[in-house]
């Protein structure tokens, strides 16, 4: 439910005019952006912005919704971009541009971030906003291009997955760490969906998302990024019902197989004109 005292949580930000035209002034002064894939997250969106802009103090920041909603939740961030004193973009997904999922969804906000950095989250708070700075703190000190938000690293902790989900999760990435060895020998959650990468590092055209873990399409096809981690304590959901299914763990392993065969495609290709 929105609120009425929108103007008084969300406190106008001043910004000195600067001497160049208007776009290229919010490109400049734009440090992150916040890609947020949602999918029926009404619920989700004030208290999520509420604690951005606690979290994002002294940090220029932007946000980007993609949205692939069948409730109102399209009409709750419209509303809150009358009073969130960041920019907010809205990128609502027509139900013909969908089939590729969130890791579709993911990619489309990175194409309209203007961000130096991208951070990847999702929208319904079991992604602390507060590690924000954190992985941005982290990504400088180390040099990396890449820094995930990890569940499974020493000093994380996912216990509010419940058991069974867990389980779930880290049984996914032993299989994950298990097809590529090499490439996440020294990473701990590789389907982690809360990372910030630097948007130049990336190669866009490269990306072939279909599903929800859209962080192993980008460890995979870029194998040359510095990744480094941060270890974050999973939250609660606040609203809403878990997007997991049967369906997306298919994505999941179809697209597993799709990456680890295309690894090989130099040795197949070899091997087949061989046997010509």
């Amino acid at each position: 439910m929105l609120k009425s005292d929108h103007s008084e949580r969300f406190p106008p930000v001043e910004l000195v005019e600067p001497e160049i035209s208007i776009y290229q002034a919010y490109e400049t002064r734009v440090e992150i952006s916040l890609v947020i894939p949602t999918r029926n997250e009404a619920g989700n969106i004030e208290p999520l912005l509420l604690r951005l802009h606690q979290a994002l103090k002294g940090i220029a920041a932007e946000v980007v919704f993609v949205d692939d909603s069948t409730d109102e939740t399209p009409d709750v961030i419209r509303k809150l971009q009358e009073w969130f004193p960041r920019k907010i973009q809205l990128v609502a997904r027509p139900p013909e541009r969908r089939q590729n999922g969130l890791g579709g969804a993911v990619v489309e906000g990175m194409q309209r971030a203007h961000g130096v950095w991208v951070c990847v989250m999702d929208a319904d708070l079991q992604h602390p906003p507060e590690v924000i700075p954190q992985l941005l703190y982290q990504a400088k000190k180390s040099g990396a291009d890449l820094v995930l938000g990890s569940r499974l690293a020493a000093g994380g902790d996912a216990s509010n997955l419940g058991f069974k989900r867990l389980l779930i999760s880290q049984t996914f990435a032993w299989v994950t760490k298990l097809a590529f060895p090499g490439r996440l020998r020294k990473v701990s959650d590789p389907l982690t969906g809360f990372f910030l990468t630097r948007r130049a590092a990336l190669k866009m055209g490269e990306l072939k998302p279909d599903g929800f873990k859209i962080l192993l399409e980008i460890l995979i096809s870029h194998p040359e990024l510095k990744v480094a981690e941060v270890p974050i304590h999973f939250g609660q959901r606040h609203a809403g019902e878990s997007k997991a299914s049967v369906q997306e763990t298919i994505k999941f392993f179809r697209g597993l197989l799709r990456l680890r065969l295309a690894g090989q495609q130099a040795f197949l290709q070899f091997l087949g004109v061989g046997l010509s």
